[in-house]
């Protein structure tokens, strides 16, 4: 059974940022866990540069992130663009 995770939210952020955050990162989750197709990624991926367009703040949800999930956000965007014929983005696990 898979723990209970509290995903890093900002004050900032409104009801609908909220949303596309949680969705991106359940994105991720799925890329470590299962798998993720590219097209869902990268849409959620847009969504995130959009509700986090400054690198210092891409930055911080990265750390959060990791802190809480141990999961690498930087590793599935990595994949997804390194792999750009790749349907389903999956990172495995060390």
């Amino acid at each position: 059974m898979k723990q209970k995770v509290n995903y890093p939210l900002f004050p900032e952020w409104n009801t609908e940022e909220i949303i596309q955050m949680c969705a991106f990162y359940s994105a991720v989750e799925k890329a470590y866990y299962k798998g993720v197709q590219r097209e869902e990624f990268s849409s959620c991926y847009k969504n995130f540069l959009k509700v986090e367009p400054m690198k210092m703040g891409q930055k911080q949800v990265e750390r959060e992130f990791k802190k809480e999930t141990g999961l690498d956000i930087y590793q599935v965007i990595k994949a997804c663009c390194d792999n750009p014929n790749q349907k389903i983005i999956k990172i495995k696990s060390r």
